[in-house]
């Protein structure tokens, strides 16, 4: 079996959990990565942070692959937020107007939201 086209790597302290993506968030890799944001979102005390950094590809099931992760984290009194976006991710996010929703701290240089 291949490897998935994604890399997931968990840090956690007292108070914030922090999840890295990199690779391609597509729906294959949607296909696995849920089951485990699910399983961080039930574990994570507070905060959640997601860095998205290194994501090369993202599509509409990646996109509901995070937007799963914030209404878990919201559900249970809890808060996610993309603390680093690579410009491609940046770009869907600020196309399907999830920019704001989904708290995405803009690149450098960047307009935050209004």
């Amino acid at each position: 079996m291949d490897s998935p086209p994604y890399e997931i790597n968990v840090s956690a302290d007292a108070d914030t959990s922090s999840v890295m993506l990199a690779g391609e968030i597509d729906y294959a890799a949607s296909l696995d990565l849920m089951p485990k944001l699910q399983e961080l979102t039930s574990q994570c005390p507070r905060n959640l942070l997601i860095d998205l950094n290194e994501v090369t590809f993202i599509d509409s099931e990646g996109i509901k692959a995070l937007m799963a992760a914030f209404r878990w984290m919201h559900e249970k009194q809890g808060k996610a937020q993309i603390v680093r976006c690579s410009s491609c991710v940046q770009r869907v996010l600020k196309l399907t107007g999830l920019e704001c929703l989904l708290e995405a701290s803009p690149p450098a240089g960047a307009n935050a939201c209004d």
